[in-house]
């Protein structure tokens, strides 16, 4: 093979390697998002799975976003000897329960 064509073809194999190398960072650019969502996702799905954690935790806040916020005990008004409010400071979800 003649040199010249020798040296055309290792340019040729350079530029295709950076193409090649472009590509790969292409692709992880496009992922990478997608590949963080599907982490939050799979997180979510095993928070959804399991019980909350001790404590008087919202559930909401817990499975919606993995944020531990405390129900606070507020007695109804009118007052009602039956049942309490419990509501979260963090994201407003409420639930009535007997006292």
């Amino acid at each position: 093979m003649p040199e010249n064509a020798e040296k055309d073809r290792r340019e040729l194999i350079r530029e295709a390697e950076r193409e090649k190398t472009l590509l790969h960072d292409a692709i992880d650019h496009a992922v990478a998002p997608i590949a963080r969502q599907l982490a939050e996702v799979e997180t979510k799905l095993d928070r959804l799975k399991h019980d909350l954690p001790a404590g008087d935790i919202c559930p909401m806040c817990w499975y919606g976003h993995g944020v531990t916020s405390r129900m606070r005990e507020t007695p109804e008004k009118p007052a009602n000897p039956i049942r309490n409010r419990f509501a979260c400071r963090t994201c407003g979800h409420f639930e009535l329960r007997r006292v």
